[in-house]
């Protein structure tokens, strides 16, 4: 039976946290990329800049899904890309060495389950502000952007001499230290 419960709202993260997001992925040539809620495709466009990997873009939302696949096709990545529409419940995520991922709490805790399940003990998971209970996280790296950059419920904190930032958490998790 399919799903299509959405897991999260769409919201674009700043480059410094893409950046970020994939750079705890150290993603290396004949990796293999799954971009979960992939929205317009922002960590799927950074991705392939990286040589010889292969991305796999999930969003439910079919605008934005018909957006990334119509920048895929502009951008002749049609090989490096491949653009499913649907929920990232529905689909089989075993071949993935890394999932890159910004859900809700409750999201989160709706796919842990099928990543547990779907994922090697080698795959990575790279997800934006919110944690995955009860898995211990190998690496976090914190990044501030400009709190004005979206009005959404990160804390805003006054650090100075850089004005008011909001402060994202990237977590890493490698599947075989989830259970440790």
């Amino acid at each position: 039976m399919k799903t299509s419960h959405k897991l999260a709202p769409y919201f674009p993260s700043h480059p410094k946290v893409r950046r970020a997001m994939l750079g705890l992925a150290n993603l290396k040539a004949g990796d293999v990329l799954y971009d979960a809620a992939a929205g317009r495709g922002e960590i799927t466009f950074d991705a392939s800049k990286i040589p010889d990997i292969h991305i796999v873009a999930i969003e439910l939302a079919e605008k934005r899904a018909d957006y990334i696949k119509r920048e895929v096709a502009r951008r002749g990545l049609e090989k490096r890309i491949e653009v499913i529409r649907g929920s990232i419940l529905d689909v089989d995520m075993s071949a993935a060495d890394v999932v890159t991922l910004y859900l809700t709490r409750e999201g989160n805790e709706r796919i842990r389950l099928k990543l547990e399940n779907e994922l090697s003990e080698d795959a990575k998971v790279v997800s934006e502000d919110f944690p995955f209970l009860p898995w211990k996280q190998t690496k976090l790296r914190f990044v501030m952007v400009p709190a004005d950059y979206r009005a959404i419920f990160m804390p805003v904190y006054t650090i100075p001499p850089y004005g008011e930032v909001q402060i994202h958490q990237i977590l890493l998790y490698e599947m075989r230290h989830i259970h440790d």
